[in-house]
């Protein structure tokens, strides 16, 4: 049999993914599921895998954070939202992709992929050096969030603010419309550009949205955006400083 691990902190994506992987392959046996950096570094320095699905962002920083930490020369498919660029990397480095939300016609395809390069160990280096350049200031371009029984993408562009409601997480788009989000609001401030910006622990808001800002108590400021969630946007004291730096680069 051989080995694979899911490093994955979404427990719906992650238990799909092992489904499909099943449903497939019967000689391919889930080791783990590993939903953190930390997670990662730990088992993959006290164990070896045949192959690894890798998700780019986890709950505790990006998955690339995992190279820094120990050296891997296990083929790896990563399972990404991102678009373009990262599809650009992973062709000329050889490495696969699964475009969430992941489908079983492209697992297929990527254990071909995994089958066509017969074992062995191969060098990530090169790849990751060119993801980590290219991921460096740039943000997802699409956003999945549930609306009734469908899954939607949402451009990037066309959010006006991401808030976490009790222990749920909203999108607001420019239409003014509100979508459910299976993430969490930390995880998501690691994947935007730097036209949205975190304002505070409950809001991420688009700075092309914005239309007025007033001075605030204690020098906190108060922003209106348009379209406006049901609650006030507060910038605190600290935040301050790196709002305004933020307004004055929007891009």
């Amino acid at each position: 049999m051989l080995k694979t691990i899911i490093i994955e902190d979404e427990v719906l994506s992650a238990e799909k993914l092992r489904f499909l992987i099943a449903k497939i392959r019967d000689d391919i046996e889930v080791e783990a599921i590993l939903p953190s950096v930390a997670d990662a570094v730990k088992w993959l320095k006290a164990n070896k895998a045949d192959l690894i699905f890798m998700d780019m962002h986890l709950r505790d920083g990006k998955a690339l954070e995992i190279f820094q930490e120990i050296k891997v020369e296990t083929p790896i498919i990563f399972t990404t939202a991102y678009d373009q660029y990262a599809l650009e990397a992973f062709k000329e480095f050889g490495i696969d992709y699964l475009m969430k939300p992941i489908v079983a016609k492209d697992l297929e395809r990527a254990f071909h992929k995994f089958d066509s390069l017969k074992g062995g160990a191969v060098n990530n280096d090169e790849m990751l050096n060119y993801l980590v350049n290219k991921l460096k200031d740039e943000g997802q371009k699409n956003f999945l969030v549930n609306s009734g029984k469908e899954i939607k993408i949402v451009p990037t562009k066309e959010i006006a603010c991401i808030y976490a409601d009790g222990k749920s997480v909203y999108l607001l788009n420019t239409d003014g419309l509100k979508y459910l989000m299976d993430t969490t609001l930390d995880k998501v401030s690691t994947l935007v550009p730097k036209f949205l910006f975190r304002a505070n622990r409950k809001a991420i808001i688009n700075l092309h949205r914005i239309s007025s800002i007033e001075n605030h108590t204690y020098g906190r400021l108060l922003v209106t955006l348009e379209p406006h969630p049901h609650f006030e946007i507060i910038v605190p004291l600290e935040r301050v400083s790196g709002f305004k730096a933020s307004i004055t680069d929007k891009r």
